[in-house]
């Protein structure tokens, strides 16, 4: 049988370049690129509770002893720098993803680690290339996961891996998962620069998450879905320093 599609992925080419500040940008070398993999892979909790959901998915693939090998195979083959996953189950990280991503010269660091129960049973889970980055520190909040690793030049990049509100209509909830995060890395962990990935459950070029990560606030009339958002914020500067 013919393998089907796996799950929509984004990478981040090794030619994109991270934006790094003018006065960290001497000594910079030629390699600098960072190239970032991310992928939902889909818990098996929700996938039990929303059957009728994913009703469209072969049933081998709905089974993780099948589906997981395949995400490794494509994190293989991406070969990234930093690998940010969303809807990690903390068996799975233990048993899957963490030993075998450290085989292939990954560390990793998990979401609310220290939390793990029956209804905490998942979370977002972020790797990087141990001969590239060190960790500095982590940091978890509701839905999202900042990571700050610091490179072999001691350029410090920050990683906010997210899994924001699923609901539609919760919108404001989506951005003060995404200010809560972000204000604490500000406050309390300088960096060079910042990247903000996951899965936002939202439209980015059309959403309150969107303009809040364009502009630092929400403006009046922005639609989300198609329905008028209102999201009374505090202007707030998401720029790395």
């Amino acid at each position: 049988m013919s393998r089907p599609q796996t799950p929509v992925h984004n990478i981040v080419p090794r030619s994109s370049k991270l934006v790094v500040p003018s006065s960290s940008i001497e000594s910079c070398p030629t390699d600098s690129d960072v190239s970032i993999f991310c992928w939902n892979v889909l818990a098996d909790t929700f996938l039990m509770k929303n059957v009728r959901e994913y009703a469209h998915i072969p049933h081998e693939w709905k089974v993780w002893d099948r589906r997981c090998p395949a995400i490794l195979d494509e994190i293989e083959s991406a070969d990234a720098d930093i690998v940010c996953l969303q809807e990690v189950e903390f068996k799975a990280f233990d048993q899957d993803f963490k030993p075998k991503l450290a085989a292939l010269g990954y560390s990793a660091a998990m979401q609310s680690d220290n939390k793990r129960s029956q209804k905490h049973s998942s979370g977002v889970a972020t790797f990087w290339k141990r001969d590239k980055f060190e960790l500095v520190v982590n940091s978890s909040r509701s839905r999202a996961m900042t990571v700050v690793l610091k490179d072999q030049v001691h350029r410090v990049l920050a990683v906010c891996n997210v899994h924001l509100e699923g609901h539609p209509m919760l919108s404001t909830a989506r951005v003060k998962q995404l200010q809560n995060s972000l204000r604490e890395l500000a406050m309390k962990h300088s960096h060079n620069a910042l990247v903000v990935v996951g899965d936002f459950n939202c439209q980015m070029r059309s959403s309150a998450c969107g303009a809040y990560l364009s502009f630092g606030s929400c403006p009046p009339g922005l639609l989300e879905w198609g329905e008028s958002v209102h999201v009374e914020l505090r202007p707030f500067s998401v720029l790395s320093r």
